[in-house]
Parts: C-alpha cells; sequence; structure tokens
C-alpha cells in the first residue's frame, strides 16, 4: 500500500497532502527582542508564520523532540511505586524518541506514586502502536515490537524489545525553486543546506528544516507571497521505498514603500535619521529588524512596533508604520557590587534622555569604592549615523588610590564616537589637572592636554557568556609639554581576549596585555598614566596593582611598560555551575626587558544574568605568599 505523508507526521494510517500558503505580514513585538528570535521568521515577525494542521502536528512534533531528545534516557525508568518500564533493543534519538510517544513511559514520569492497574494495561495495549509512529520519522515502518506486561509483587513491569527492521529509503527526489527568485543566491544557500539524497535513509526531519528554510529563505528578501506548489513525502513501506517532491514558488519580489514613524517627544527630522531605508529598497526583514532594535537602543523609546502592510501594498511596494512608547525622561540609577581588587562599592546616577527634541542627553554618576571615589557628567549629541555615533562633553573629579599613590584628578574633555572597520573609534582631547604622591614623598602636580585616539572592536556568539568571539582594544594619547603639559610622553595599549569552545560545555579563554611609554621624564607622568599588574583580571595570586618597580622607600610606583597573558579553561558542571583551572604571567617594568611573575589555581564559575561570576584561589609561583583569594564578576569579553 502506498501512502502519502507531510514531513514530521508519525502515523500511516493517514494519507493526505499538504500545500503551503503565504500569510499576511503581522506586527513586530513591542518588547525589545533577541535578534535570533528573527532569524528564521517571515519578514515582521518574531514568530514563525500561522501554521496549517498539517504544519502545527509537524511544528509539536519536532519541538517535542528537541525537548524530550535531549534529555538522556536510561532503558530502565520508574517514577511510580507500582512500575517499572524496560526498552531494549534500540539507543539514542530512536529511544529517545519512543519516550516521547509511548503514553506509559510519560505516564509513569508525572505519576509519583500509583498507577491505577486499569490504567497500566490500557496504557500498554497502545504502547506497540506508539512505538511504531515513534520510529517513522526515522524511516523505520517495519519494526517487529516484543512486549509483554506483568504483575509480580504488586509491580507492574512492562518490557518492550524492539527491533526496528529495514530502513525506508529514498528512491526518487525532486526538490527545485520556480518564480522571479529562483536564482537568488540566498534561498540558493538554503537549498545547499541540508542534503537530501536518493539512496538515504528517510529522515522526515532534514524534509522538515528544508521546506522551513527555504520558505523562510524567500520571506527574508521580499518574496513575500512564497508558497509550495508541491510539498510532499511518499511512502511505499512495504517496499521500504520513499519519494520527496517539494517545488516552491517564490512569486514576485516586494520592496519598501513609505515609512512613517509615530512620536511626538523628537523632531520628525531627526527621528527619520534612525531610518536607513530608502523608498523602493529591496524588501528585507534584518532591515526593518535592524531599524527597531536602532530605535530602542537609542534610549528614547520603551516600546517599538513594526507593521509591514503587505495587504496594503501597490506595485509590491510594502508601506512600514511604527508605534512607539516613549521612555520616562529621566531614569535613576543605584548600583553596589563588591571585588577583591576594588572592594565593596555603590553607584548613584541620573540620566536625562531629552535635553532638547533633537535627542541631547545629559548624565551624572557619582561611584564610591574602597579606593575611590569620582563624580563624572557627561553630555551627549547624537552626530553622523545617530543610532550609535555622537559627540560628547564630560567632567569629572575623582580621588583614587592608586598602589600606593594617591591621587586626585580633575578632567574637563571631548570625543568624538564613530562606527569604523567593524569595530569603534574614539578620538579625544582632555585635560588633566592631576596631584599625586607616593607613600611619604612630598606632593607633585601634573597638567597634561591629552589627544588619543582609540580603536575597539567585540565579535562574540553571545556578550554575556561568549562561547566563540574576540575582542581587541588598542589605545595611543599623549601630551607635549610646549601644549599646556608639564610633561611630554606617549602611550600605547593593546589588549585582546580570546574564547573558543572546548566539548560541549567548555571553554578555553585567552588574554593578552601589552603597554608601552616614551617620555623625556618619567618620574612627572601622574601614576593615572602609569602601568600595574596584579589582580582578579591581570595576574592572580597577587594583589591588585602591587607587581610594579619600586622607589627607594619599597613604594609601588609603576611602570612604563606592560605584559600580561592568561591562558584559562572552565567547564560548566552542573547547570550554570561549574569551575575553572588558569595560569597568568605578567609583570609592569621600567624598561622593555620583562621578569614576568606567574600565578597559577582554579576557582568556581557560576554564570549569571549579568556575566560569569568568578571566585578564584590563584598560587604565586614567584612569591612567598601562600595563596590569594579573587572574585569579580562581568562579561568575559
Amino acid at each position: 500500500m502506498r501512502h502519502v505523508t507531510d514531513s514530521g507526521t508519525c502515523t500511516s494510517s493517514h494519507a493526505w497532502e499538504f500545500i503551503a500558503r503565504p500569510n499576511p505580514l503581522p506586527l513586530l513585538p513591542k518588547s525589545h527582542p533577541k535578534r535570533d528570535d528573527f532569524a528564521r521568521n517571515k519578514p515582521g515577525e518574531n514568530a514563525p508564520p500561522a501554521r496549517t494542521p498539517a504544519q502545527s502536528t509537524s511544528a509539536i512534533f519536532w519541538v517535542l523532540l528537541l525537548i524530550f531528545g535531549s534529555c538522556a534516557y536510561s532503558p530502565f525508568t520508574e517514577a511510580a511505586d507500582n512500575l517499572k518500564i524496560k526498552i531494549s533493543g534500540i539507543d539514542d534519538e530512536l529511544l529517545n524518541n519512543v519516550q516521547v510517544f509511548l503514553s506509559i513511559a510519560q505516564e509513569n514520569k508525572t505519576v509519583e506514586k500509583k498507577i491505577p492497574d486499569r490504567k497500566v494495561q490500557e496504557l500498554h495495549r497502545r504502547a506497540t502502536g506508539e512505538i511504531k509512529q515513534a520510529l517513522q520519522p526515522f524511516g523505520y515502518y517495519q519494526p517487529i515490537i516484543d512486549s509483554s506486561l506483568e504483575k509480580k509483587e504488586n509491580v507492574w513491569k512492562a518490557r518492550y524489545k524492539i527491533n526496528k527492521g529495514p530502513p525506508t529509503r529514498i528512491r526518487k527526489v525532486e526538490i527545485r525553486l520556480t518564480g522571479e527568485g529562483r536564482d537568488a543566491p540566498s534561498i540558493r544557500k538554503a537549498l545547499k543546506s541540508v542534503k537530501i539524497a536518493v539512496g538515504q535513509r528517510l529522515r522526515q526531519q532534514k524534509y522538515t528544516i528544508l521546506k522551513h528554510d527555504l520558505q523562510e529563505a524567500a520571506y527574508a528578501i521580499g518574496y513575500l507571497d512564497a508558497k509550495y506548489s508541491r510539498s510532499q513525502i511518499l511512502v511505499n513501506p512495504d517496499k521500504q521505498r520513499a519519494e520527496i517532491y517539494l517545488i516552491l514558488d517564490t512569486g514576485p519580489r516586494y520592496y519598501f514603500g513609505d515609512i512613517t514613524i509615530d512620536q511626538d517627544i523628537l523632531n520628525p527630522s531627526f527621528v527619520d535619521k534612525f531610518v536607513q531605508i530608502q523608498y523602493g529598497d529591496p524588501f528585507e526583514s534584518d532591515r526593518l529588524i535592524d531599524l527597531q532594535f536602532a530605535l530602542t537602543d537609542s534610549d528614547y523609546f520603551s516600546h517599538v512596533e513594526l507593521q509591514a502592510s503587505q495587504d496594503k501594498a501597490q506595485n509590491q511596494h510594502v508601506p512600514v508604520s511604527i508605534k512607539t512608547e516613549p521612555k520616562k525622561p529621566q531614569k535613576y540609577r543605584i548600583s553596589g557590587g563588591f571585588g577583591t581588587d576594588t572592594g565593596p562599592r555603590v553607584g548613584l546616577g541620573v540620566l536625562f534622555r531629552r535635553v532638547t527634541r533633537t535627542g541631547h542627553q545629559f548624565r551624572t554618576d557619582l561611584e564610591v569604592s574602597q579606593i575611590t571615589l569620582r563624580l563624572g557628567s557627561q553630555y551627549k549629541i547624537p552626530i553622523g549615523n545617530i543610532a550609535s555615533e555622537y559627540l560628547d562633553f564630560t567632567a569629572t573629579v575623582e580621588r583614587a588610590i592608586i598602589a600606593d599613590a594617591i591621587s586626585l584628578q580633575y578632567t574637563i574633555g571631548s570625543s568624538l564616537n564613530q562606527d569604523w572597520l567593524g569595530g569603534r573609534r574614539r578620538l579625544s582631547l582632555d585635560f588633566r589637572r592631576e596631584r599625586f604622591s607616593f607613600g611619604n614623598n612630598s606632593a607633585q602636580t601634573a597638567n597634561l592636554l591629552i589627544p588619543g585616539i582609540s580603536y575597539s572592536r567585540q565579535v562574540a556568539d553571545d556578550p554575556l557568556f561568549t562561547r566563540k568571539g574576540y575582542s581587541v582594544a588598542l589605545d595611543l594619547h599623549g601630551a607635549a609639554q610646549p601644549a599646556l603639559s608639564s610633561t611630554s610622553f606617549l602611550q600605547t595599549h593593546l589588549s585582546g581576549q580570546g574564547v573558543l569552545p572546548w566539548a560541549k560545555r567548555g571553554r578555553l579563554l585567552l588574554r593578552v596585555d601589552y603597554g608601552a611609554t616614551v617620555t623625556t621624564d618619567f618620574d612627572k607622568l601622574p601614576p593615572s598614566q602609569r602601568f600595574y599588574a596584579g589582580g582578579a583580571r591581570s595576574v592572580r595570586g597577587y594583589a591588585f596593582r602591587t607587581l610594579s618597580p619600586e622607589n627607594e622607600d619599597g613604594d609601588d610606583i609603576g611602570g612604563r611598560y606592560l605584559l600580561v597573558g592568561s591562558v584559562e579553561a572552565d567547564y560548566l558542571l552542573i547547570g550554570d555551575f561549574g569551575a575553572a583551572v588558569f595560569f597568568d604571567a605578567g609583570d609592569a617594568t621600567l624598561d622593555p626587558s620583562f621578569s614576568l611573575k606567574r600565578g597559577v589555581g582554579g576557582g568556581l564559575r557560576y554564570r549569571s544574568p549579568v556575566g560569569m561570576v568568578r571566585l578564584d584561589v590563584a598560587h604565586p609561583l614567584d612569591s612567598n605568599d601562600a595563596f590569594r583569594i579573587h572574585f569579580s564578576i562581568g562579561p568575559d569579553i
């Protein structure tokens, strides 16, 4: 007998054919979404297109498979007091899927005490059919199942010995594209992403994934009417043979029409600068997502809702309307924390989000810790690509304990912050007056006019818990004595961090820092412009900023050069809890020849909502200290 099934169906007793149909574009979500939420959805959606009953069967099946299939299942289980189940003959994904479909197994997981005898017998009678149903998506339509149910000492023992039988193989494949977008590179890429070929064992999941990916790839670049003219899996269980037909008609391409933004808190001409889409550009869902993120990340709006109205399209031009809700004009901040480098710390701050209708912002913050007291203000003016670029003016007063130095700094300055070469560039000019002293020595005063340029770039699969990624930062700044400065110097600082995955739950973390200073009179250089090593994010095993040259009185005075490197391996053992081992080395010196101080150790890790929590015990290899405890919180790169 010949059966016709759509992807993901788990029964061979029903025959039907499914043809996908397009759906209208619904609203984008009001709340700030994650980018991954949109990655495979129809343009303008944060959920997959509405499903027909056939599609829902497929979706439910694979969701259940992913949820339950990800958990290893013991062949012999018991949860209820009076039922034990043993399954043999299959393993891995087949066993996992059988557990999803086997009602007696699901009942055994949920019931804490006893299952009535009549229900146990009823569930056992269903088992053979359910096992057959569970094996079909993997191409096994003729399994041999030896089942038994017996009761001994008031305990039911259900046994299922399964021979999955011969696999059903693909004997014919017709997968092709028609319509205006049949040669579009992104759709062609999706077509090649899943390999379905004659001779392969039938795996309905591959068909389901390819079917979804093709249609989503078409939607993503503006083929909003894309639909399947034929989508079938034909199965002949008796001959272990299957045929697959998947023909997508892309239809015509759509383009962006007028884009309107409903808001009344900012000048329309200013808000229009967020829109990097022109009338007539090809409709692409990623560009709408980028626009939504730009508006939400701007800190002006609490909710952003995009409506791409395909039903109102004229000549394939889709109008887009954007509704917004403003954030409160002020934002107040109270924060606290603790680190072994800084001790306890608290912060207070206020942000005025809309000083003008052209988006100017002003903020002021007070930071207090065991080693720092800082009051700072910033006035920020959006420029260029206003979603991410700005000019700011700053003023700070800071009293800091820097190793064995006490520093009082007054700084005013301005910086230009722009996107550049895939990262961020900052051009700055600061005037700093710093009064400082080392130990019991008399105080000095340094006046510095400091121009600078810095560049940073970060690439990470997850900013808070990176499994694979890197960050680099380069800073170059200096001062010249004739230009309102009491000394001349030029300083560069390069830092890099990388994260590589190993095993399923492990990571390798690498870190390097290098700094160098050219100066005519190092003694006049204030401590804020000197290098120090040691501490939780530097060389563990040594106290914060204690690796540095010393003066005649034994005070740590900082160095002209810095070199620090670290290798760490961590592994999540249970849930979000894990452990790590590490080796650090580094030093700050007055000359470019380093005698690196080394530290080794291990620690505990907790993956928290604000980044990794680290508690380390480190042993310094070049010190008489036995060990030192370090505690820190934050992202890895």
